[in-house]
């Protein structure tokens, strides 16, 4: 109950505002965030340096889920919210999402009465160190190269190919998937091992986290294609 309470306190008591709030959030992509209130709800903008190093869909799946992630945290620094606590939004509208004047621009709308901020001491279990790393008050090299490495894992995750009954058609698409994989992983690396923002740990860690990723995900691809193999021949044997 008293959570309950602190959660109402600080949202009357932050989140009412006349003139739009501009932060220069800074960081390796020089992101800038615009808050105005517009009625019952907030509407955020958020501009930062593109990525570039990918093809144009990843890039732009890249751009925006950091965008969308610096947006919530420059509504949670206007709110008051400290580093013990996360934010919950519901109904997030996206108005824009766009490249304009060499930067990636996206603008999101979010009804005011669904923001929820809660202490982080309810949370279930400590994030492990490969983990996206977000804090309300900094944006590191690291965390930008932590951001892209979970929007990869994402991404590799949804295109995972899923065996039907073709198996050929199954092992050409496992062959893409792979190479898919290897290529944006590499290009991440090489980013990584060249970046000057970087000190030589953290370049250490990341390139481990890396190639951690890069492992179980083949992994996992290869015990899905014995799986999928192993269906098939029972499929025949049942003809």
């Amino acid at each position: 109950m008293a959570t309950l309470v602190l959660i109402a306190t600080i949202t009357t008591l932050s989140g009412f505002f006349e003139d739009p709030v501009v932060m220069n959030l800074g960081g390796p992509r020089k992101v800038t965030a615009t808050i105005t209130q517009e009625g019952d709800s907030y509407e955020i903008e958020v501009r930062l340096i593109p990525v570039k190093s990918f093809d144009n869909a990843m890039n732009r799946r890249l751009s925006a889920d950091k965008a969308y992630l610096y947006a919530r945290q420059a509504l949670m620094r206007q709110l008051g919210g400290s580093k013990n606590q996360s934010m919950e939004l519901r109904g997030v509208e996206t108005l824009r999402s766009d490249l304009v004047d060499n930067r990636y621009v996206l603008t999101i709308r979010v009804p005011r009465g669904s923001v929820k901020l809660t202490n982080a001491q309810t949370k279930k279990a400590t994030p492990k160190k490969d983990e996206l790393e977000a804090s309300v008050w900094t944006i590191k090299a690291k965390q930008d190269y932590l951001e892209t490495l979970t929007s990869i894992k994402a991404v590799l995750g949804e295109e995972a190919p899923r065996f039907q009954t073709d198996l050929d058609s199954y092992y050409e698409s496992v062959a893409l998937s792979e190479e898919k994989c290897r290529t944006r992983l590499e290009t991440l690396a090489k980013e990584i091992k060249a970046d000057k923002w970087l000190l030589s740990i953290e370049a250490e860690e990341l390139l481990h986290s890396v190639a951690a990723f890069e492992k179980d995900y083949l992994d996992c691809l290869r015990t899905e294609v014995q799986k999928a193999e192993s269906d098939h021949a029972i499929q025949g044997d049942e003809k």
